[in-house]
């Protein structure tokens, strides 16, 4: 249980580094508007900006899905032959073996 609990203390310290700044930002962003009585232009404006980064990530989804799904349609299927000679496999276990997780940060790092 404690482990848990220091995990979402963990991810809350980081959310609060990463979005702190804009949260305080649109914060008193929206308490000038409601000071000078335009309160909902504010709504309206962080509302459609919001609708606008939907639209947009659904259809940056669609596009990199279908592209990734074409590619796999068209390409030849791998044999495990041809894939242990590539030399990109032999660099990317020679890199794996550089990498080990860090639990601190939660993602890998390099070790030596």
């Amino acid at each position: 249980m404690g482990r848990y609990i220091w995990r979402i203390a963990r991810a809350a310290a980081v959310a609060l580094l990463l979005f702190g700044g804009t949260i305080l930002r649109l914060y008193t962003d929206w308490l000038w508007f409601k000071d000078v009585g335009f309160a909902a232009v504010f709504s309206r404006t962080l509302g459609l900006k919001l609708i606008l980064f939907g639209v947009s990530a659904v259809a940056f989804f669609i596009i990199v899905y279908s592209n990734l799904r074409l590619a796999r349609k068209i390409a030849p299927p791998p044999t495990s032959s041809t894939w242990r000679k590539t030399p990109w496999s032999r660099r990317m276990s020679d890199i794996s073996l550089w990498l080990q997780p860090n639990p601190l940060l939660g993602f890998p790092v390099v070790s030596h």
